[in-house]
């Protein structure tokens, strides 16, 4: 055989062959595993609350974004509403308008109609009542129940206009 094949199987025997070299072996991978352990724990441990917080982070951000979302749908109903009302308040004035516009019409005309009715009462005034009679275009107080001369008739004749003066201004 090759005396370098031997000479290596050798050295391993040597260098592996000891049962103290291979409790060292692995006391020093333990020792290994546990120094690794040590170092490695606190860098999972970040790594695990970096984790934690991107996925609140993800969770808050769709939140958030629902919540624009819902933000949005409510001022488009609001502003339909708005523009709803809007018009509801444009079309009550325009109808406001046209009441007013009829109820000025009314007014006007029974302003007319009271004038034409004043009209007729002081045409109705100006012509006397049964104790007058007409004669040509004028009326005269005839008296029929009793005589009286010419001064008496005078006096009468003032009592009566005083009479009805002061009733109109009764009636009045």
């Amino acid at each position: 055989m090759n005396p370098l094949f031997v000479f290596l199987l050798a050295s391993v025997f040597v260098v592996y062959g000891s049962e103290d070299n291979l409790q060292e072996s692995k006391q020093q991978d333990t020792n290994c595993v546990n120094y690794c352990s040590n170092i490695i724990n606190p860098v999972l441990n970040v790594t695990r609350n970096l984790q934690n917080q991107v996925n609140d982070f993800k969770h808050q951000t769709k939140c958030l974004s629902q919540l624009e979302s819902t933000n949005k749908l409510m001022e488009e109903k609001f502003a339909s509403l708005d523009k709803e009302i809007e018009q509801k308040l444009r079309d009550l004035s325009t109808g406001s308008e046209q009441n007013m516009q009829q109820i000025k019409s009314q007014v006007k005309q029974v302003e007319q109609q009271l004038q034409h009715l004043y009209k007729v009462v002081e045409v109705k005034k100006q012509i006397p009542g049964a104790p007058y009679q007409q004669i040509g275009s004028k009326y005269y107080y005839i008296e029929e129940s009793e005589e009286l001369n010419w001064m008496s008739l005078t006096q009468s004749s003032r009592n009566y206009k005083l009479e009805k003066i002061i009733g109109l201004a009764f009636m009045i």
